[in-house]
């Protein structure tokens, strides 16, 4: 069982609107060399609470993508789909376990208007 590790302060993503993003846009990046993840050994892991928020000014489809590269042409190890309505943005709040140098990346998986999204991460022990 994890719990919030206090005096571990959370992380923030790049974020900025993003005006007709194309499904290869990065709405929103979280660089988890930024929580410590670089000094881990191989294999080694941790958990983290992730806050996800994002929005579209049109109905929209998403992907949040926990990857092992800041580019695209890289799979994601794990993705997770989700939707917005028009006008409308939601938060997610769910656990991840990162590994060594991994990135979080959010971005669109059907075009839209203007979009805006942001991850936090926060350290679980």
């Amino acid at each position: 069982m994890s719990y919030y590790a206090s005096g571990n302060r959370p992380i923030f993503s790049t974020t900025a609107p993003t005006a007709a993003p194309s499904t290869a846009t990065i709405i929103a990046f979280l660089d988890s060399t930024q929580l410590g993840t670089a000094s881990f050994a191989s294999g080694q892991s941790m958990d983290y609470r992730i806050t996800l928020i994002a929005g579209c000014d049109t109905n929209a489809a998403w992907l949040f993508e926990r990857a092992e590269s800041s580019t695209l042409a890289d799979g994601a190890a794990e993705t997770v789909w989700f939707r917005s309505p028009s006008n409308q943005s939601g938060q997610y709040v769910f656990a991840m376990r990162l590994e060594k140098n991994q990135f979080l990346r959010t971005r669109m998986a059907s075009t839209g208007a203007n979009a805006m999204a942001y991850i936090q991460a926060e350290p679980l022990i």
